[in-house]
């Protein structure tokens, strides 16, 4: 039931699993726990405050974690009081950020997830529902990396069904979510339309082969996007991307958004970018030399080339050091630091303590830059402050 190739993808350190108490992540923990032999496994349970019995699941883990003599942490969501947008995807956002930290400060840098071959099913159809296109319905990926994190779902092959068959024969009980079966949640009611569509001999398995299918078309052109980047996409040390339109302009539109797509992403560190109608607004807007905003990521036009920058009022909020080095605003990799500095934008205050700024780096950019701060007084940024004992490191597009 675990795909080994996709476990033998995992990196040092101990193996994080994700485990919530329901079916196929406790089937995940009990596989992998026959699997492990002498991988050092540890568990974690997000705890999002969303639902009473959400304290009570949480619980339930650890103790089957204790009985299992495998280590158990609890996370909680520390959910803003007032939340605007899709609240289930800002949770899911939410969860895999939890789920980020704690494994970096496990020592670890590897977290398995639960997802099954019904999982790929209901999201293709609840993709295509939307009118997702090629990316929304390809299969997800069984092997991922985002924010230094390697993320993998070594069971997309396997059925919920087995999986419960395999519980039940190792006579291990599992937690039931009842929103599962609460259709004012798409995920509930696309389950049942799959029910009802296997009488038309459409099964899980059969969606997510097309799905995998397609996933094989999206890497075909995520390979054509990445040649079109390194055309025509200069990075420079500062944290800008700046773009040569005479270079964009003669690749396939198809490849032109997906570029544009992968910018968006690449500041935001965002796993969804924005729908279809926003990203053709952002071509045009880079076709005709113009300027726009959009999910966090501000495009201005000067002649033949195209300036990508973070929106000021979109960067991390300030973050205290961690035992390894930290990932800050998606994209900068900072390290060492020590425990009474803090890291946040650079902002005007920073700027202000700077002596020189390049020819070239407008203000506006060099605020967003990461910089390393004791109290008000700035320590180190890249470019205008840089100290030998500090590493600013950014992320390749």
């Amino acid at each position: 039931m675990l795909d080994l190739s996709v476990l033998a993808q995992r990196r040092d350190g101990p193996l994080g699993i994700a485990v919530s108490g329901g079916g196929d992540s406790v089937a995940l923990l009990l596989l992998l726990r026959e699997w492990a032999q002498s991988t050092d496994l540890t568990i974690a349970t997000v705890d999002h405050g969303l639902r009473t019995e959400s304290a009570d699941e949480a619980a339930w883990v650890a103790a089957l974690c204790k009985k299992l003599n495998l280590p158990h942490c609890t996370v909680k969501w520390a959910r803003p009081a007032e939340i605007s947008g899709n609240l289930a995807e800002q949770a899911r956002d939410a969860r895999r950020q939890l789920l980020a930290d704690w494994i970096v400060t496990e020592g670890g840098n590897t977290v398995c997830l639960g997802h099954t071959q019904d999982d790929v099913a209901e999201t293709f159809l609840m993709r295509l529902s939307r009118g997702s296109g090629l990316d929304g319905l390809s299969a997800m990926r069984a092997v991922s990396q985002r924010d230094g994190v390697t993320w993998l779902r070594p069971m997309l092959q396997a059925g919920r069904q087995d999986l419960r068959e395999y519980l039940r024969s190792m006579g291990q009980t599992w937690v039931d979510d009842p929103t599962n079966e609460d259709d004012n949640y798409a995920r509930a009611r696309t389950r049942k339309a799959l029910r009802v569509l296997q009488d038309l001999d459409i099964d899980p398995a059969k969606i997510a082969q097309t799905a995998q299918r397609l996933e094989s078309s999206r890497d075909v052109l995520s390979a054509e996007t990445a040649q079109l980047a390194r055309r025509c996409i200069h990075q420079t040390h500062y944290g800008e991307l700046i773009l040569s339109r005479l270079a964009f302009e003669q690749a396939a539109h198809v490849l032109q958004e997906r570029l544009l797509r992968v910018v968006i992403a690449y500041f935001g560190g965002v796993a969804h970018t924005p729908r279809q109608q926003a990203v053709r607004r952002l071509h045009d807007c880079v076709m005709s030399g113009g300027a726009t905003t959009l999910a966090g990521v501000q495009m201005r036009g000067d002649g033949g080339k195209c300036h990508f920058f973070r929106e000021p009022a979109a960067v991390s909020p300030a973050i205290t050091p961690q035992p390894a080095a930290i990932i800050w605003d998606h994209r900068w990799i900072i390290s060492p630091l020590r425990a009474d500095w803090h890291v946040a934008a650079l902002g005007a205050a920073g700027l202000s303590q700077c002596d020189t700024r390049p020819k070239g780096l407008r203000a506006v950019v060099a605020e967003t830059l990461p910089a390393v701060w004791n109290g008000g007084s700035l320590v180190a940024t890249p470019v205008l402050k840089p100290r030998d004992d500090i590493t600013f490191r950014q992320k390749r597009l």
